[in-house]
């Protein structure tokens, strides 16, 4: 099992409350504040911030642990990326790409120093955290392939581990004809405690792949029912076509058994509980850049928060079960900003250019709460939403 724990947010002094409409203020300790850095915890949620720092030294791009409850960073390391896809397991973050198929660890036991490593050639697809020490992923190995190679890891300190593989059909083709994203898209319909942000359950994968590899392909949605989470064992519960979608796929995961899929485009956005691979809603909701995969959050029933883009302007927003679209917050700068799971709800990650530090909001339930982030070095941007989703659980 994990083994984070949730910090409550009422112990924090460091926490300034905004109203839903936005107004407030954050208590400044941004980067390069002096006793800002506490002791790292394999018990405490922090809030994954990537950034980017020209103060720093070698590649300038960075990795900050930030505890909410406290203000302070329990480490702050040094990537060669400055993209990707991020999932904590326990003292370990793994960084999977966004197109390639590298992936990088950093764990605590080796002072979060990388490692590199590749999946395996032909490698281009998306992942899926489905246990405290197991990461499911979903790939073509070549171009014009209808078969898909699904392999499971085992994640630890020293890095990741091939347990099981298995291969699968019907569930769409790597397409490179269309230019649409050429490899699937995965999120899960997770159920998590909500004061603790534990896993507790992982029963279904939605994903979003190419139906095929000609010039005018359209989508195909498919469900995985996993029936063991250790081993990544599982079936295809249900496939589909839609002939209307030729846009580029994007998912998401939950924390309370729904999951979405969208168009780049942002139509037919489909949010489920359930495990049919059929069924749209008409909400139309634009992601910030191609790819951006958004993350569902704990709090109502079927409402996701990630990150819309409307007239040139980025929010925060809420998109729920029902087909409505909540702009919360605007983003004051088109430098980047992140979305992920926090006990009792998520947190969002922006950067302030008037205040040249990183705001994180805590959303606890229906309340808002606001602060900056303490980082080792003053940062400059977050790499202008390059990293495409962060998953905590």
């Amino acid at each position: 099992m994990s083994f984070l724990i949730y910090p409550t947010i009422k112990e924090s002094p460091f926490l300034s409350m905004l109203g839903m409409g936005g107004g407030g203020t954050g208590t400044a300790l941004g980067g390069g504040a002096l006793n800002m850095k506490e002791d790292y915890n394999t018990n405490t949620y922090y809030v994954i911030i990537p950034y980017y720092s020209s103060a720093a030294p070698g590649s300038k791009n960075r990795m900050a642990l930030f505890n909410p409850t406290t203000g302070k960073y329990a480490a702050d390391f040094e990537t060669s990326t400055s993209s990707g896809k991020i999932y904590r397991f326990t003292d370990t973050i793994v960084v999977t790409s966004n197109g390639s198929n590298w992936f990088k660890t950093y764990s605590y036991s080796n002072n979060w120093a990388e490692s590199s490593s590749n999946f395996y050639s032909g490698y281009i697809g998306d992942e899926v955290k489905i246990s405290s020490n197991t990461l499911f992923t979903v790939s073509w190995a070549s171009s014009g392939s209808s078969t898909a190679n699904i392999r499971v890891f085992s994640v630890g300190p020293s890095g990741l581990t091939n347990t099981h593989v298995y291969s699968q059909s019907n569930i769409g083709t790597r397409n490179s004809v269309y230019g649409m994203i050429n490899n699937p898209v995965i999120g899960a319909q997770a159920n998590v405690t909500a004061s603790t942000g534990i896993l507790s359950s992982l029963s279904r994968i939605h994903g979003k792949a190419p139906h095929d590899n000609s010039s005018n392909a359209y989508e195909r949605r498919f469900v995985l029912s996993i029936s063991n989470t250790s081993t990544g064992q599982h079936s295809v519960s249900g496939q589909t076509s839609n002939s209307g979608n030729y846009s580029r796929p994007i998912a998401g995961t939950g924390w309370d058994g729904y999951c979405y899929t969208s168009g780049m485009d942002g139509a037919r956005t489909y949010i489920t509980n359930g495990g049919s691979a059929s069924g749209w809603s008409g909400t139309q909701v634009t992601p910030p850049s191609d790819g951006f995969h958004g993350v569902g959050t704990l709090g109502t029933s079927g409402r996701f928060l990630t990150i819309a883009s409307s007239g040139g302007t980025r929010y925060f927003s809420f998109l729920s079960s029902g087909g409505s679209l909540s702009y919360q917050y605007t983003i004051g700068t088109n430098t980047g900003a992140t979305v992920q799971q926090y006990p009792n709800g998520a947190a969002t990650c922006d950067y302030d250019g008037s205040a040249g530090n990183i705001r994180v909001r805590i959303l606890n339930g229906n309340s808002w709460s606001t602060m900056y982030a303490a980082t080792e070095y003053p940062p400059d941007h977050m790499f202008n939403y390059n990293y495409r989703k962060i998953i905590t659980y």
